[in-house]
């Protein structure tokens, strides 16, 4: 069973790898991390949107000619284009690795984004269906989400307590604590960088385990 929260506070435990970013001092991106609360939320929901579009390209949509009918090729049938302007398909650890901003993304929520995008997508076609079967409008297809016009969320799998657990403090309230560590992604990028075992980083700011509640 799924559960819906709305997050009132947050506490960091750790340093939490962000991706490259421009700093503040030279304006030079560069690798960057962050135990502010704020920060590793809009970190969180910002990369589950930003997987979620890359899903959601994979989508098609149906061409339609400038008086509104659906155009078709030379067999009769409806073409179909992509929804956007580029198609991502990769796979989670491709997507670590060529976007540094979810390299130490939780694996849950990564995942997560997936059946998300999904299940929009196929209860939008299942409603389209059945309003056309009633005669009545059947609505536009879901489309990606903007940061502008959504929500700051995010959804993480439960996976039996593994990497999200909810521990019920009262009628209505109650804990949530994501726990992870950085993976190999992460790992991998500060070596490259000269790093070594990225353990001698200025002022200690990078931990091999971290958490949200």
């Amino acid at each position: 069973m799924s559960q819906k929260m709305r997050l009132e506070r947050v506490r960091v435990t750790g340093q939490v790898y962000l991706g490259v970013r421009e700093h503040a001092l030279n304006a030079m991106p560069g690798d960057a991390w962050s135990n502010d609360p704020g920060v590793v939320m809009d970190w969180l929901c910002d990369g589950f949107r930003f997987r979620f579009n890359q899903h959601r390209s994979k989508r098609s949509k149906y061409v339609r000619t400038p008086d509104g009918q659906l155009l078709t090729d030379s067999s009769g049938s409806k073409v179909l284009v992509p929804l956007g302007t580029s198609v991502d398909d990769i796979s989670d650890s491709q997507a670590r690795g060529e976007h540094p901003h979810l390299a130490a993304m939780p694996a849950m929520v990564l995942q997560a984004a997936e059946r998300v995008e999904a299940t929009e997508w196929w209860a939008a076609a299942k409603r389209r269906k059945t309003n056309a079967s009633k005669g009545q409008r059947p609505g536009s297809m879901p489309r990606f989400r903007a940061a502008k016009h959504s929500d700051q969320s995010f959804v993480c799998w439960y996976n039996g307590g593994t990497s999200a657990v909810y521990a019920k403090t009262g009628r209505r309230s109650g804990m949530v604590t994501i726990s992870g560590s950085d993976s190999a992604w992460v790992w991998w990028r500060l070596g490259r960088l000269g790093f070594g075992q990225a353990v001698g980083l200025p002022g200690g700011r990078l931990s091999r385990g971290g958490g949200w509640r």
